[in-house]
């Protein structure tokens, strides 16, 4: 194994802290190696930009959640 410094942003999900499985390449090959691993915190701010198309569809999410119930069955 290498020394690899690695920083990961956690972010919560439906009450879990899933880890980025970057941290560890070809995972499965070394199954059963047994590793050192030290962690740190860090107090660093960071924002996670939105991915573009999803806030395209919200924006028309929120056109439809508008349009009277008739409408809305037609789609």
């Amino acid at each position: 194994m290498t020394v690899k410094e690695f920083r990961q942003t956690l972010v919560g999900y439906k009450g879990d802290w899933p880890l980025n499985h970057r941290i560890l390449d070809h995972s499965p090959k070394r199954i059963g190696k047994k590793l050192e691993i030290s962690l740190t915190v860090d107090h660093d701010k960071r924002t996670v930009q939105p991915f573009e198309p999803w806030l395209e569809l919200l924006k028309e999410l929120e056109r439809f959640n508008r349009l009277p119930p008739s409408l809305k069955k037609e789609f």
